[in-house]
This record gives C-alpha cells, sequence and structure tokens, in this order.
C-alpha cells in the first residue's frame, strides 16, 4: 500500500485507465431482474440506467479493487464512500461499443482523512465531437494516508 497524500495529489488529472466495452442484452435483462424492475422486451435499444457504473468500470479496464491498490487502501474501515454522481448526457445503449477512461479528479485533506473524487467517463464513436455520453463519479474518502 503505502500512497502518501502527495502521490495522491500528482494522480489529479491525469488519465490512469482506459478501455472499451459494450452492454449485452442479458446484461441488462439481469439488472433489471436483480432491481426488481420490468425487464424491457428484447430489441430495446435502451440500457437500465444502474448499468452506467458496471459499463464504466468494465470500459475503462479498472476493478474496485484496482482503485483501493491505486489510492493505498485495503482492509476495513479504510475507506468510505461519501458521494457519487450519475450523469447521462446521451441514453446509454445495448449492444452498443463504448470506450472508458478513469480520472482522479481531486485528492483533498479533511481533518485525519483523505477526499479522494474520480470519474470514470464512457464516450462512444458515433458521438465523436459531443463528449462524454455518461460519466460515473464518486468520493472516497480515505484513512491511514501518510502526510
Amino acid at each position: 500500500m503505502g500512497v502518501s497524500l502527495a502521490d495522491l495529489q500528482q494522480m489529479v488529472g491525469r488519465p490512469f485507465a482506459s478501455g472499451a466495452a459494450e452492454w449485452a442484452h442479458w446484461e441488462n435483462w439481469l439488472l433489471a431482474d436483480c432491481t426488481g424492475a420490468d425487464p424491457l422486451p428484447p430489441g430495446e435499444p435502451l440500457a437500465h440506467p444502474v448499468a452506467i457504473f458496471p459499463l464504466a468500470l468494465r470500459a475503462a479496464g479498472v476493478t474496485i479493487a484496482d482503485l483501493f491498490q491505486r489510492f493505498g487502501v485495503g482492509g476495513g474501515g479504510s475507506v468510505r464512500l461519501a458521494g457519487y454522481s450519475w450523469e447521462y448526457h446521451r441514453p446509454l445503449l445495448v449492444g452498443h461499443a463504448y470506450r472508458g477512461s478513469a480520472v482522479v479528479r481531486r485528492a483533498e485533506p479533511r481533518g485525519d482523512i483523505v477526499e479522494v473524487e474520480f470519474a470514470l467517463v464512457l464516450t462512444d464513436d458515433d458521438a465523436a465531437g459531443h463528449g462524454p455520453t455518461a460519466t460515473m463519479a464518486a468520493i472516497w474518502e480515505l484513512s491511514g494516508v501518510s502526510g
């Protein structure tokens, strides 16, 4: 582990992961079933809104374990979710390929914790020049980070 506040602050603004993924119909059906929502009919192009979270992680090529390692946390009580936001600039579509990227937006000390905000951004080639399709951002409070 051993990530310092200075290490975290040097990550700000620097993309640290990228990749590509698509959301399959079966994933859409399973997610609807897990959340108690009525499944969308076959051929319906809209992805379930919650798909932003697993799709953004997969498209960026990162896992929660990767994020824990990058931010130097692990074990009970070392990280707490302080907030999140999901922004849809255009609808997410089933069977559509998205590119993903990850970036740390900020790392700030708050007493004995460090607050880190990171974003996973989905874009698609069909919307070239139109900015991101969707952005999933999270704020984590990290404990045990050295000064």
